[in-house]
């Protein structure tokens, strides 16, 4: 993406124009009308040896034009800026994946299969984080559940792996007496230096989830074997609301950079895993209370 660059190849003007517009996205705004105004007032400029940076940024003084008619740039343009972001680099890789995908596209694929297709071909994960894209309300009063909360932590593992994390490691580490705090800790600092690096700014605090995560550990145990039953209860209310309050912070954290850095993601619902989770919870305590009532009768 020179300054000045004039483009004459049809592919490679194409391969130029989406490079603009990723470009525009990332910089300029998540609206893609935008996008396209960018990258073709960039075009324009490096045809005529204008400063295209300059040309791409003064769009969003004026009103963006039409976006272009020519459906093949337009659609390769939008597919190379969510597949970019998937591979995390503008080169060679994100536009071999582009080309994978609205190949498969042309084949009858879903959007999800062409997506899946383009990670496959470069040695991504097939999936990428956005099914974790979850209600922060939801999974804050859900993961007061123990096997749900296990089964969060699980996500935010695999999360980590499926986008690359610099810290990303297999579930089971968490294992690990005291290296597993340290393990997440990690991982929610790439969390947070991600959605840094895709909207500009992060809310999250690593050290303060960690914190919370440990006191709702201490407070727990506590309650759980402290002998007098306001201590108790008081100990298990503020270990839950801990758990609570981390939950949220991470999950709303994860939203924000999923959301950012794939377009297409969008909340998902209850997924299996959450009903299996819950439903396996629930049970479980059914069980024990039967068991309870019969023994005392």
């Amino acid at each position: 993406m020179g300054v000045g660059l004039q483009v004459v190849d049809r592919g490679a003007r194409v391969r130029n124009y989406a490079e603009w517009f990723h470009w525009a996205r990332l910089n300029l705004g998540a609206d893609p009308a935008v996008g396209h105004a960018a990258a073709g007032a960039a075009i324009a400029a490096g045809d005529n040896g204008h400063d295209q940076v300059a040309a791409a940024s003064a769009t969003m003084s004026v009103l963006p034009p039409p976006v272009s008619a020519d459906p093949e740039l337009t659609s390769y343009a939008e597919w190379f800026d969510i597949l970019a972001r998937h591979w995390g680099g503008v080169d060679e890789t994100a536009h071999r994946m582009t080309e994978t995908a609205l190949a498969g596209l042309r084949a009858g694929q879903s959007s999800d299969q062409a997506i899946r297709a383009a990670r496959q071909s470069v040695g991504l994960y097939p999936r990428p984080g956005t099914e974790f894209v979850k209600n922060p309300v939801r999974v804050a009063l859900l993961a007061i559940l123990p096997l749900y909360l296990l089964w969060w932590l699980w996500t935010v593992f695999a999360l980590s792996q499926r986008e690359r994390f610099t810290h990303g490691k297999s579930f089971p580490w968490i294992l690990v007496p005291v290296y597993n705090y340290i393990l997440i800790y990690n991982i929610l600092c790439d969390l947070r230096d991600g959605e840094r690096a895709y909207t500009g700014r992060s809310l999250l605090g690593a050290g303060r989830v960690i914190l919370l995560l440990v006191a709702a550990y201490v407070f727990s145990t506590i309650g759980s074997n402290a002998q007098n039953l306001f201590v108790s209860l008081a100990a298990s209310l503020i270990g839950l609301g801990a758990v609570v309050a981390a939950a949220f912070q991470a999950q709303s954290a994860m939203n924000r950079y999923l959301l950012a850095r794939h377009p297409e993601a969008h909340r998902r619902r209850m997924s299996g895993g959450e009903w299996v989770a819950v439903g396996v919870t629930v049970a479980t305590l059914l069980l024990i209370f039967v068991a309870i009532f019969s023994a005392g009768a």
